[in-house]
């Protein structure tokens, strides 16, 4: 119980972050003729749990914070760059490639991630065109089509999927293996993709409880 009520309060002290980092970029962007990385881009990259790597005064960080903080919401900024351009690539050989002013972004644990997402669609009857996206999702897309993706992460029945089916998906896969959610899937199916069915059989194997959806 107390480690669900710590995760309650880091969820909420998150959330109020949040809100105030976009007011302060609310701000930041009245600014006539500011350039700055896209915000849309960046939070897609910080949802999907996307490493970052960027170069400040020639040293590289992985952290991004300071590409928050440098490019978000204090580009007035002694170091700030507007020639700086974000950008998600597959892969950190291809981020590693860029000139220095570019801030690169890449998906850990990509197909886990993948897999993730496709546990959601199937589990929630997903019709992927309605996002302009094909069936599977694939790793690519979660770069190529960042926009797509983007829209069915924060569509509404994402948002009401719950912790298991959304937020955690990256520590699921971190903690127990890419192939997580592939195996849901495959149980999924095996159950005659049976919501009910598989919610029950989820739970007697693992403990684990899916919100009911719809």
């Amino acid at each position: 119980m107390s480690k669900i009520k710590s995760k309650l309060m880091i969820t909420s002290a998150f959330a109020v972050l949040l809100a105030m980092i976009f007011s302060i970029v609310g701000c930041s962007r009245e600014e006539p003729n500011q350039v700055m990385i896209s915000t849309d881009k960046y939070f897609y990259a910080i949802s999907l749990s996307f490493q970052f790597r960027a170069v400040f005064e020639g040293e590289v960080t992985i952290s991004p914070i300071d590409v928050f903080a440098r490019h978000l919401v204090f580009p007035e900024g002694e170091h700030f760059d507007p020639s700086n351009e974000f950008v998600l690539v597959h892969n950190e050989a291809e981020a590693a490639n860029l000139p220095d002013n570019v801030v690169a972004a890449w998906p850990r644990y990509a197909q886990g991630m993948v897999n993730g997402i496709m546990f959601f669609v199937y589990h929630n009857e997903i019709d992927l065109s309605e996002f302009g996206l094909t069936h599977p999702v694939t790793v690519t897309d979660l770069v190529d089509n960042w926009e797509q993706v983007n829209e069915l992460w924060n569509s509404p029945v994402m948002r009401q999927a719950g912790a298991f089916l959304r937020g955690d998906i990256f520590d699921v896969v971190r903690f127990s293996g890419e192939d997580v959610y592939l195996n849901h899937i495959i149980r999924f199916k095996e159950l005659g993709s049976n919501q009910e069915a598989f919610r029950e059989d989820l739970q007697r194997r693992t403990g684990a409880i899916i919100p009911r959806q719809r």
